[in-house]
C-alpha cells in the first residue's frame, strides 16, 4: 500500500477563473466512500475553476485522482484541507520531485508551496487578499450567508490566498447558497450550561440557576399548598365520619338502655310529659357548657352531676354516667326544678 502522504500543503490560488456556483446542475458529489463538496467537481462545469475538477477513476473503490502522480483521499472545506498520496509505482520516489512535476505540467501557477512546512495539507480557493476577493462580487467564494473569509498563511509567514469558512455558532459549506446552517449547541455531548441550555439562531442561552430557584420555590410552595389542603379535606371528612359513628354509637347504648321504652312511657303518661324529658347530647353539652368542670355539682358512686342551665333559663342537674366513655352518654335521671329570673 503507498504510503499517506500528510506532510505537504496543498494551495490552490489563482486570482481569476473562480465560479462562486456551478456551470451545471445535478453534479455528482461522490465518489465511493469519497464526499467531494463544492468547490472541487467531478465533471466539466461542476468545480469552481478547472484546477478543483477531480477525476473518480474507481468508484467502487473509492479511487478519487488529482493527476496522474497524486490521489485525493478526503476533501474537508471546513477547516480547507485535503489529503493526498502518491499515485505512483516508485517506492523511491521523491514527493518534493513530483510536486515540481505537477507544477510545471499545470498552466496554473504558484499552485504549492514548500511541502515541508507542515504536516497538513490546505488550499485556497484563490491569491487574492480577503478586502480584494470582496470587491469582486461576481467572483466570491464565501457565498452563503453566515460565512467568513480567511486568510491561508504559510508556516514561513508567506500569504498564499484565501478560503471560506462558516461563522461562528453555523456548519456546513460556505461555498454553496445557505450551505451554513445553525448549530444546536444544547444538544452538544458537553454541558455547555449550569442550568436550562436554550438554543438560538448562530449562539443559545442558558436559564440561570437564580432562575432556576425562584421556579423550584414556586412549585415546592404549590406542592406544599396542596398537600396542605388535601390535609385539611381529610381531616374534615375524618371528623365528620366520627361524628356519624358516634351518633350510631349513642343511639345504639339509648336502645339497649331501654331508651325507646322510656320514650314510649313518658308519651303515654299526661302527667309526666311536662316534668319529664329526653335532651339530645347537644343540648346537653350547651346546657352545661360542654361539660365544664366549673359547673360539676358532686359526684356520686355512678357518675358525675353537671349544673345545666337549658334554652328556657330552666336550672336542671345534669348526671353524666362513669360507665361509658365520653361522649356515650345517658341519663339516668333528671330531676326539672323551676327557675325564674
Amino acid at each position: 500500500m503507498l504510503p499517506l502522504i500528510t506532510s505537504a500543503i496543498l494551495i490552490f490560488c489563482v486570482a481569476t477563473g473562480y465560479n462562486p456556483k456551478p456551470l451545471k446542475e445535478d453534479c455528482s458529489h461522490q465518489c465511493g466512500n469519497i464526499n467531494v463538496p463544492f468547490p472541487f467537481g467531478l465533471e466539466g462545469g461542476c468545480s469552481a475553476r478547472r484546477f478543483f475538477q477531480l477525476n473518480c477513476l474507481d468508484p467502487a473503490h473509492s479511487v478519487l485522482q488529482y493527476s496522474d502522480l497524486l490521489r485525493v483521499i478526503r476533501i474537508d472545506v471546513t477547516e480547507g484541507l485535503v489529503d493526498i498520496k502518491i499515485n505512483s509505482s516508485l517506492p523511491e520516489a521523491d514527493f518534493s520531485s513530483l510536486l515540481q512535476m505537477v507544477i510545471t505540467s499545470s498552466e496554473e501557477p504558484d499552485l504549492f508551496v514548500d511541502p515541508l512546512e507542515s504536516a497538513t495539507v490546505q488550499w485556497a480557493v484563490a491569491n487574492l487578499t480577503c478586502q480584494l476577493a470582496k470587491q469582486n462580487e461576481s467572483g466570491y467564494a464565501c457565498v452563503s450567508n453566515n460565512s467568513t473569509c480567511i486568510s491561508v498563511i504559510s508556516s514561513s509567514g508567506g500569504y498564499v490566498g484565501y478560503r471560506c469558512n462558516c461563522s461562528a455558532g453555523f456548519e456546513g459549506n460556505p461555498y454553496i447558497k445557505d450551505g451554513c446552517h445553525d448549530i444546536d449547541e444544547c444538544q452538544q455531548t458537553t454541558r455547555i450550561c449550569e442550568g436550562l441550555c436554550h438554543n438560538t439562531i448562530g449562539s443559545f442561552t442558558c436559564t440561570t440557576p437564580k432562575r432556576s430557584l425562584i421556579l423550584g420555590i414556586i412549585i415546592g410552595l404549590s406542592c406544599g399548598f396542596g398537600i396542605l389542603l388535601f390535609g385539611l379535606s381529610a381531616l374534615v371528612l375524618i371528623q365528620r365520619w366520627r361524628r356519624n359513628t358516634q351518633k350510631k354509637l349513642r343511639r345504639k347504648y339509648f336502645q339497649k338502655n331501654q331508651g325507646i321504652l322510656l320514650e314510649q312511657l313518658i308519651l303515654s303518661d299526661e302527667s309526666a310529659s311536662d316534668k319529664t324529658r329526653i335532651f339530645s347530647l347537644e343540648e346537653l353539652e350547651k346546657a352545661t357548657n360542654d361539660f365544664d368542670p366549673t359547673r360539676i355539682l358532686g359526684h356520686g358512686g355512678h357518675g358525675t352531676v353537671y349544673k345545666g342551665i337549658l334554652s328556657d333559663q330552666r336550672v336542671v342537674a345534669i348526671k353524666k354516667s362513669k360507665a361509658i366513655k365520653d361522649g356515650e352518654i345517658s341519663i339516668s335521671s333528671t330531676r326539672l326544678q323551676s327557675s325564674h329570673k
